[in-house]
């Protein structure tokens, strides 16, 4: 005991020394008891800005190398502490509805030209000291509010879509494993449906099948990189594939990441940096550390703007979708998210296929919030998962709305104004370089419906129809036939050479037998006349003929 006394009062020496606390605060300190500080008991902080300084220290650390807590720091932050106390009392349970005590949040709310981070809420249970899990920073799977970030942005830009691209919505193996995965969640497939539509009922199927084909056009490595620009962590960014697109597999993120990450929608395509520290001063010399928050070039403005146009309609659009608790008199745009329990819930008695994290991403042209609810895994284990009802109280999306309502005290909100190079196109947009040719993916969709009508299989590879009698035409041609659209022709080598004897002399052939014409009757030949006898005694010297051969009298001789 007496040597933890020795410990705690040099410490509050080195306190004293570097300016952290007076010459009379350390010798209070130092003369208490220390064994009363042994003593276990739970306090509840009621410091509203607890979890956001929490994190900045942490950003101090990263920033300067050192310990703020031991070298004496101006620190200089983005906090709105009007925000930040809103936050806190949403968590304390004075503003949103909770379906029950156990039900829990966490949200962060960025600016989005600068990539500050003005407030988090880091759930119900954060200010106990005996639990300290920031749920505004931990990492949750989140479902599809990866739709408009990996899925669609980007097709504006690379696949040449306008906002009114048709997709085709079919059940289809497209991860390729034999599973035919996703399955949308109301179990139904819409066949052709817009792009808006999809976005709005938030198909599965339509962003994996889009996915699938920006992967084609650019390959592998430019989506990791696309992620790690997004802001998400290496090892999530490095295990990209197909299924990010809707928030599966190991795609996970925080609420502070989904902000920054949407943020990029409302700036012109560019995400810069999440932060929290504007600068810090060291004392003792004045250095001071500026942030190292850097600018990331996602997508095109024109991208971004097209990609906002049809999120305002998933929150204004009459989709039924929780979205539509965000709407006010300001122009706002959301996308919701969805993750579900699979078999590994069965071990506390959680059914596969119901909800695990719920989401809401809401922004305005100046500030983007991300909102995660659900349970952690205390009461997870306990057998918690969000139901139906929990669904319906939609906490999530009230927490985005009343926050973004918060805040228009602190800028002016607008719509996000229409960039140059975007031409309309069909009751939508198109960016100005790909009007002259129009959305031909869009073509081809017409293509794949009019084949798969005609009863045939569309080869997505070769962008070709493939019909039933398609084989059959191919094995007949690598048999050596010819196919004359229904039956197949094969040359046979002996019928061929019997058709070239039978021309040759004369004869028609009919393509089994050979016929010749009819050979006339001879004409009668008269008698001939009477052979003269030659004189052996009186050679005459002349040739003769008798109608069968020239003799020439000498060689008679």
């Amino acid at each position: 005991m007496k040597a933890a006394q020795n410990r705690r009062n040099v410490t509050l020496e080195l306190m004293m020394q570097h300016g952290y606390i007076t010459e009379e605060e350390y010798n209070l300190a130092s003369n208490q008891d220390i064994s009363f500080s042994l003593q276990y008991i739970e306090r509840t902080s009621d410091d509203p800005n607890q979890a956001y300084i929490t994190q900045t220290l942490s950003e101090v650390m990263e920033l300067t190398g050192q310990d703020p807590a031991i070298i004496p720091m101006d620190i200089y932050t983005a906090l709105n502490q009007d925000a930040q106390k809103q936050a806190d009392e949403i968590c304390n349970g004075n503003i949103v509805q909770y379906p029950d005590e156990a039900f829990d949040v966490g949200f962060s709310m960025i600016e989005n030209d600068t990539g500050e981070i003005i407030a988090v809420g880091p759930g119900r249970r954060y200010h106990s000291d005996s639990v300290k899990i920031d749920n505004s920073t931990d990492s949750k799977q989140p479902g599809s509010t990866m739709k408009p970030l990996l899925a669609y942005s980007s097709t504006f830009d690379i696949l040449g879509w306008s906002t009114v691209h048709q997709v085709n919505d079919k059940k289809k193996d497209y991860w390729k494993n034999g599973s035919y995965a996703p399955v949308n969640s109301d179990g139904k497939y819409n066949g052709k449906m817009s792009l808006q539509d999809a976005l709005g009922v938030s198909k599965n199927t339509t962003a994996a099948q889009a996915m699938i084909d920006l992967v084609t056009a650019k390959g592998y490595d430019y989506w990791i990189d696309f992620c790690k620009k997004l802001g998400y962590d290496e090892d999530v960014a490095n295990a990209f594939n197909e299924q990010y697109a809707i928030g599966g597999s190991g795609m996970y993120a925080s609420t502070v990441q989904q902000a920054s990450a949407y943020s990029m929608l409302a700036n012109g395509g560019k995400r810069v940096d999440a932060h929290r520290i504007r600068k810090v001063i060291r004392r003792s010399d004045k250095k001071e550390f500026e942030t190292k928050a850097q600018t990331h070039e996602l997508i095109s403005e024109q991208a971004a703007w097209m990609m906002s146009q049809l999120l305002e309609k998933v929150v204004s659009g009459g989709y039924n979708n929780y979205n539509n608790i965000l709407m006010s008199n300001y122009t706002v745009y959301g996308k919701s998210g969805t993750s579900d329990w699979q078999n590994e819930g069965a071990q506390y008695g959680i059914p596969a296929g119901t909800a695990k994290d719920e989401w809401s991403l809401g922004y305005t042209n100046k500030y983007t919030i991300a909102c995660w609810s659900g349970y952690t895994t205390e009461y997870i284990q306990q057998g918690y998962y969000i139901t139906i009802y929990d669904l319906n109280v939609a906490t999530a999306f009230h927490i985005s709305h009343y926050m973004l309502d918060y805040m228009q005290k602190y800028a002016t909100y607008s719509a996000i104004e229409r960039p140059s190079g975007i031409s309309d196109y069909k009751n939508g947009y198109i960016k100005d370089e790909f009007k002259s040719k129009g959305d031909t993916a869009s073509e081809s969709t017409d293509a794949q419906e009019a084949c798969v009508a005609d009863g045939g299989e569309w080869d997505e590879e070769a962008g070709t129809c493939k019909k039933a009698d398609d084989e059959e035409k191919e094995a007949c041609v690598a048999d050596g036939g010819t196919w004359d659209g229904t039956t197949c022709k094969k040359e046979d080598t002996e019928t061929n050479d019997a058709e070239t004897t039978c021309v040759n002399n004369g004869g028609t052939w009919d393509g089994s037998a050979c016929t010749y014409p009819t050979t006339p009757d001879p004409e009668p030949t008269p008698d001939p006349e009477p052979t003269p006898t030659p004189d052996p005694e009186n050679p005459t010297g002349y040739v003769w003929y008798d109608r069968r051969s020239l003799y020439n009298v000498f060689d008679r001789l």
